[in-house]
């Protein structure tokens, strides 16, 4: 990259993040032009207390709706609600300039309201369950509920991606791994020292747990509450655990929900490949009584999610290779319904009846004969103090919001300064406003910059089938000979060694590169032939020449369905010599597709067959390994990078479930009970 890129203005993204973050230092950024500098805003010489609306109108766009209604929600000082309806714009039209600078002011108003509402998250003292173990105890002696029958409906395949089958099915994701959800404001980060491990959220009631087992639980604008569940799971897998190492079992509470006043919380562990065995039951706490309602019997459920109804809830118990899927009595406790699954199950979901349980491979259906709907969930006592950032803007400020933002929608610097002079000096909506026009004068006074919503995303192509490329006829090194050897950890390689993977990174300079754009993050940056290739969330791909965006390619339509969800997963990504390289995965597939592609047009250079296992490929020379698996065998197939034709394969004995680099100078692959390596000769 040229060294003169030093000197040149900061991305726009990083403006933006920044700017609505904190005030901008004393003297930093381009000084404001004076009003002659370009066309001013038909209202900057308006008086302070009044505002005469812009007479242009915002552009058209099919995000404009939705983005109206995250302004809307931005003055009524309702930053989440903000937040949302911009991340959704962007998902219309991803280079929507105005939805992606009050996307940085919306984060920022967030992060300040979460800041607020720790004050009551601070006041939570958790109160400690007491110890209770199977087997099964209806300690609040209720009524049993309602009969209820589960009876399989099928089953299918699926490609792994489990979060992507559930967005396919139109459900909520049920759970969260550290902060990755959205975890509402009035959460802190941390409890003490222990750090958010999960997140349980539905749109009335949030389960947040820290730690192994404490959680906090609670609803939007009412309260919070803790609970501490450890003692309990001490007291629980004592027998049990008492000579198994801890970071091999690791007993927790696994997944959580809240059914009315009850907290179902499934307890389990893994075993230790020897004496202790995986074990897991379910708990009910009444939140209004304070007291334990029931415990389940053990062996009852150790899935990673499971699925409640108004009056049951279904899990699983998965040991060794087999499941049993347990229908279970919300209000007693007793498991009133039970169904075999040949594999183990990780994750419960369900809508009304159905049922989905996931294992390894396939996800088989059940229907539940009845479903009522879950009740209200009432917590008990709640601990809240508000944690609004600010009020609303006034009429004549939201004015001039309106402005700012047609101002920004047309990139007229100078007129989105003269509106945001109106906006309160400390709110993040004037911050990031300001940012962007400071960054428009600028880049009209011919500083160069980056930004990325300069372009309209080119759509990539989609082929529907396997194509080969064009120049099949370029000549390309024979590829080296795999060859099977022995495991390197037993007996280690002779000279010469394997080569190496090419290497596929390169340096990623984070202050020259935006970090965001639309709703994806900078994954990896690549240089070849004087060109720098930008890779966002494995969707988007920017090519940059110099200090010029050449190019802004959107790879949706590989992975487009007719429906709300993305029809496909780009598994892994990568550019090799200046050519785009991914790994599909289309749903309900075991295997996927390798597709190479011009970064900057998205035109598809070749495609496989749907025969390629997920996994990343290796690079030697010009060719790359991938691994396929064909009926009761696996294959390694060498391609060439030039058109995807195939070079030569090596057979397996049985499927491929593994292919990776040890880096001890070795390809390994794993199939259904062994390990294998191999070397190039």
């Amino acid at each position: 990259m040229p060294s003169s890129r030093s000197r040149h203005l900061a991305p726009l993204a990083l403006l933006l993040s920044a700017c609505a973050a904190a005030p901008s230092p004393a003297g930093s950024g381009p000084a404001k032009p004076p009003a002659s500098a370009a066309s001013p805003a038909p209202t900057a010489s308006a008086p302070k207390d009044t505002c005469a609306p812009e007479a242009r109108k915002p552009k058209a766009s099919p995000a404009l709706e939705v983005r109206a209604s995250g302004v809307e929600a931005l003055a009524k000082g309702k930053p989440q609600v903000a937040l949302q309806a911009f991340t959704k714009a962007m998902d219309h039209s991803p280079s929507d300039v105005v939805a992606f600078a009050l996307h940085a002011a919306a984060t920022a108003d967030v992060a300040e309201e979460r800041l607020r509402s720790g004050r009551s998250f601070g006041r939570l003292k958790p109160l400690a369950i007491e110890p209770v173990a199977p087997p099964h105890k209806n300690l609040s002696k209720a009524a049993a509920s309602p009969p209820v029958t589960l009876k399989p409906a099928g089953e299918e395949v699926h490609n792994g991606d489990w979060f992507g089958w559930v967005l396919g099915q139109g459900l909520a994701t049920p759970l969260e791994f550290g902060v990755g959800g959205e975890v509402p404001p009035m959460f802190g980060s941390t409890f003490g020292e222990q750090p958010v491990f999960a997140t349980y959220m539905k749109p009335s009631v949030s389960v947040v747990r820290y730690g192994p087992g404490l959680l906090v639980t609670g609803i939007e604008g009412k309260g919070l509450r803790a609970l501490q569940v450890e003692p309990l799971i001490a007291a629980a897998f004592e027998a049990s655990t008492k000579n198994a190492p801890v970071d091999s079992i690791w007993a927790e509470v696994r997944f959580v929900d809240v059914v009315g006043s009850t907290l179902l919380a499934t307890i389990a562990h893994e075993g230790d490949g020897l004496k202790t065995k995986s074990e897991g039951f379910l708990v009910g706490f009444d939140l209004e009584k304070d007291k334990i309602a029931w415990v389940t019997d053990a062996g009852v459920g150790n899935a990673h999610a499971t699925y409640a109804t108004g009056a049951h809830v279904v899990t699983a118990f998965s040991e060794g290779t087999t499941s049993k899927v347990n229908v279970i009595d919300v209000a007693t406790g007793a498991v009133v319904a039970s169904e075999s699954v040949p594999d183990r199950v990780f994750y419960v979901i369900g809508d009304g009846p159905k049922v989905w349980a996931w294992t390894n491979t396939k996800v088989y259906r059940f229907t539940l004969s009845s479903a009522p709907a879950v009740p209200e969930a009432r917590l008990g006592a709640l601990v809240w103090e508000s944690g609004e950032v600010a009020s609303g803007l006034d009429d004549i400020q939201r004015c001039w919001l309106d402005n700012a933002v047609i101002a920004l929608d047309h990139r007229d610097g100078p007129a989105v300064l003269a509106a945001v002079d109106h906006l309160p000096s400390d709110s993040s909506a004037r911050k990031a406003l300001e940012a962007a026009g400071d960054f428009l004068v600028a880049r009209a006074q011919g500083a160069s910059g980056l930004d990325l919503t300069e372009r309209t995303p080119i759509p990539a192509e989609a082929p529907a089938g396997a194509v080969v490329g064009k120049d099949a006829g370029t000549k390309v090194a024979a590829p080296k000979r795999l060859v099977a050897i022995k495991d390197p950890a037993l007996e280690p390689l002779k000279p010469p060694f394997l080569e190496a993977p090419a290497p596929l990174y390169s340096t990623m300079r984070l202050d020259l590169f935006p970090m965001r754009y639309a709703n994806t993050s900078l994954e990896g940056a690549f240089a070849h032939g004087g060109k720098t290739f930008l890779n966002y969330g494995r969707r988007f791909v920017a090519t940059l020449e110099g200090d010029e965006l050449k190019s802004l390619v959107d790879l949706k339509p590989l992975l487009a369905s007719s429906g709300p969800a993305p029809a496909a997963t780009m598994y892994f990504f990568t550019l090799v010599d200046g050519v785009a390289y991914g790994v599909v995965l289309p749903p309900g597939s075991p295997t996927g597709f390798i597709v190479a592609r011009d970064p900057q047009t998205g035109k598809v250079l070749w495609k496989t067959a749907t025969t390629i296992f997920p996994r990343p490929f290796m690079v030697f020379g010009g060719h790359l390994l991938a691994a396929q698996n064909q009926g009761k065998t696996g294959e390694l197939v060498m391609l060439r990078l030039a058109d995807g034709q195939v070079a030569s394969t090596t057979k397996t004995k049985e499927p491929i479930n593994d292919l990776g680099w040890d880096g001890r100078g070795a390809i390994y692959v794993m199939l259904q009970g062994k390990r294998e390596h191999f070397t190039l000769k």
